[in-house]
């Protein structure tokens, strides 16, 4: 029950920074009829004004694209293996920045001394829900050993996103 309403939560997240992180709220209405005994029940789902079909049409044809990077390393003694570390963690990398684009990112940041040398320690959380994220192309650099994927999401995914969760 409670992972529901985190999932809620988060999906209302979602919504308000993809579009433009208005303070609007969403809402989920329902409209009873009686017309002579017959009882008609109509549903319709907003972001503060505008009708959540209407935005997942305007998006329709809008697309999301980010490009992940990663190097290759000598983890391992297989050079396939590292390859296809570093083919996994581009596409993480380019997944992340995606996430990026469409949610709010949460920093955490440390710094410590110690005997007058400083370190400093940067974390960072994203929660978010990325759907149907298609790879458009993984190339790997021999010269550098570094490998790139880019991959793109239609922007009106984030829309049947908050459909599922609302429903």
């Amino acid at each position: 029950m409670k992972n529901n309403k985190t999932l809620k939560f988060v999906a209302a997240l979602l919504c308000m920074a993809a579009l433009a992180c208005t303070p609007k709220a969403y809402v989920n209405q329902q409209r009873v009829e009686n017309n002579g005994g017959n009882r008609t029940i109509t549903s319709k789902m907003a972001f503060g004004k505008q009708d959540l079909s209407t935005i997942k049409e305007e998006w329709q044809d809008e697309i999301l694209t980010e490009t992940g990077e990663s190097m290759v390393l000598n983890k391992y003694p297989e050079p396939e293996r590292n390859k296809q570390l570093a083919k996994k963690g581009a596409l993480l990398d380019a997944q992340r920045k995606l996430a990026e684009k469409v949610s709010n990112i949460k920093l955490n940041a440390t710094t410590t001394m110690k005997d007058f040398e400083t370190t400093d320690f940067v974390q960072s959380r994203i929660s978010t829900y990325l759907k149907e994220v298609e790879v458009l192309s993984e190339t790997y650099d021999e010269k550098n050993k570094t490998y790139k994927v880019s991959v793109q999401m239609k922007k009106s995914k984030l829309v049947e996103v908050l459909e599922e969760y609302f429903k």
